[in-house]
C-alpha cells in the first residue's frame, strides 16, 4: 500500500485516509491502521447519529404539540 504516515495524511487528505484505512481493513493489515483516528471518527459518528435522532424526536414532539394546540376549541386558544 503506497501511503503516507496515516496520522499525517488524516490531517492533509481525509478522503485518501479513508481509502487507505478501508484497504487496510479489507486486507486485514491491522498494523497499518490509524487506530487513534479511527476510534475518534467512530465516536464522532456515534455522537452525530445520536444528536440527529434527538433533534428529530424533539421536532416531532414540537409539531405534535402545535397540532394539538391548533386542534383545541377556539376559546382555549386564547
Amino acid at each position: 500500500m503506497n501511503q503516507i504516515t496515516s496520522p499525517k495524511i488524516y490531517e492533509i487528505d481525509y478522503y485518501q485516509w479513508t481509502i487507505e484505512q478501508t484497504q487496510a481493513l479489507k486486507e486485514r493489515n491491522f498494523d497499518q491502521l490509524d487506530w487513534e483516528n479511527i476510534i475518534e471518527e467512530i465516536e464522532a459518528l456515534g455522537r452525530s447519529e445520536y444528536n440527529t435522532v434527538v433533534s428529530l424526536l424533539m421536532r416531532q414532539i414540537e409539531h405534535r404539540l402545535k397540532i394539538d394546540y391548533v386542534s383545541l376549541p377556539e376559546d382555549r386558544n386564547q
